[in-house]
């Protein structure tokens, strides 16, 4: 692996994936509502789903579509606003979600497809996740070696970097879904994760993606 990629390399993009996958937004805030009302493997599911997306992220970008970012000026602002729109209902779902206790803190049953559907595509909506993969990656790859098995080795690395990292955030969740003492404690929570929900709206809806 490091005669592909070296130390270095691999430590500045691990560094960089870690810091963007456990910023605070969109995809934090499903991981802890999801795991805190589904418990901790549907936590993991939702992350599966925005490893999925920034996958495929990555392959267009290895295929040179990401580099011309302004000729896709268009098809950028429909998905940013199909972002928002997406990111503005799961607040809305989440503000109005069902506050009573469960008995012996047992979380509900959700179907895993449906977590990881919902995973991929609030990834897929955010065109910011192209330009993250379209900005990092060339500054990244070594231009004189093996260009395709660099994209793997990356791909994988910031895969398993995300999933750690979200790993994290569904224990939490969990653990705040089963100690949430009341009714009204438990409303509290779901407003404030609906709060984040609007602010990641906001903020993706006001952002310049050029």
């Amino acid at each position: 692996m490091f005669e592909i990629l070296t130390p270095a390399q691999l430590g500045a993009f691990g560094a960089i994936w870690f810091a963007a996958a456990a910023a605070p937004g969109g995809n934090v805030a499903f991981t802890v509502s999801v795991s805190s009302r589904f418990g901790f493997w549907a936590g993991v599911t939702g992350a599966l789903g925005f490893v999925t997306a920034l996958m495929f992220y990555l392959i267009v970008v290895a295929f040179g579509l990401g580099f011309a970012i302004d000729q896709y000026g268009p098809i950028l602002a429909i998905l940013r606003l199909c972002g928002v729109a997406y990111l503005l209902y799961l607040a809305w779902r989440i503000w109005h979600a069902p506050t009573q206790i469960r008995p012996d803190a047992v979380f509900e049953k959700i179907s895993k497809l449906k977590v990881y559907a919902q995973g991929a595509l609030i990834c897929l909506t955010n065109p910011k996740a192209i330009i993250f993969a379209a900005v990092v990656l060339p500054q990244t790859i070594n231009p004189e070696r093996d260009q395709t098995a660099q994209l793997a080795i990356l791909g994988l690395f910031g895969a398993a970097i995300s999933l750690v990292v979200h790993s994290g955030y569904s224990l939490l969740g969990s653990r705040l879904g089963r100690s949430v003492p009341s009714p009204a404690a438990k409303k509290v929570v779901n407003r404030i994760v609906a709060v984040v929900f609007i602010v990641a709206a906001i903020g993706l809806g006001l952002s310049k993606l050029t």
